[in-house]
């Protein structure tokens, strides 16, 4: 399913990211959790166990970015990065196919440590933990878009700039309606009020300062 998008939409949204997308980082979070002080050894998911996360990143004024993480088992993840930087900007070099970066693929610590390069405020990572056989249905979703001329292809995970909470929460919607029930949208904050009501395992927030970042475990989502 390749994505098009016409002139007329684009500047619909556009006008929507100028206008709806201006407001401080994290702005649900302090309402809606109870924040837990986290070591660094939580960041990542459990290894005995399948998950999906969903970053949501924010710029100083803006909502910036959204991507995903798949864990199936520790040895077996994918990133997917619409339309992202991560492994043809800054320092790391990693191998890309129709966004999804498939070599190395980075764990928590290494993505949030190349948001520090890059201008970034905040960031709230949603974990939803799922059954093996759901995480092995999105992964073959996930990577069958990268295998070129692949009739099985259910979706095309090749990014548009601006648009990449549109296509991530497209996909969620299509794909993994299983354990996260949202709706499409087009601003990365509107997609992290969904997510707070799809009781998440856990939610990491994370605030840059300089070269490093503070982090901690969101709890206790309020609907």
């Amino acid at each position: 399913m390749a994505h098009f998008i016409h002139l007329p939409v684009l500047a619909l949204i556009l006008l929507s990211f100028i206008s709806g997308c201006a407001h401080s980082p994290l702005p649900f979070v302090e309402k809606e959790l109870e924040r837990v002080p986290a070591g660094m050894k939580v960041k990542e998911c459990s290894s005995n166990i399948s998950c999906l996360q969903v970053f949501i990143m924010y710029g100083s004024i803006s909502c910036s970015h959204t991507a995903i993480r798949l864990q199936v088992t520790e040895d077996k993840t994918v990133f997917w990065d619409p339309a992202g930087g991560y492994g043809r900007v800054g320092s790391v070099h990693a191998t890309r196919v129709k966004d999804l970066v498939v070599n190395p693929v980075p764990t928590v610590e290494e993505y949030l440590q190349f948001r520090t390069e890059i201008t970034t405020e905040a960031a709230e990572i949603f974990e939803f933990w799922l059954e093996r056989s759901d995480a092995e249905y999105l992964y073959g979703v996930l990577r069958q878009s990268g295998e070129k001329g692949s009739a099985d292809t259910l979706y095309d995970t090749q990014g548009v700039g601006l648009f990449c909470s549109y296509q991530v929460s497209e996909f969620l919607e299509k794909f993994a309606g299983r354990r996260v029930s949202v709706k499409q949208v087009f601003l990365p904050h509107n997609l992290a009020k969904q997510l707070y009501r799809e009781h998440p395992d856990r939610v990491l927030v994370v605030r840059f300062s300089g070269a490093g970042y503070d982090i901690s475990i969101a709890k206790n989502p309020v609907n």
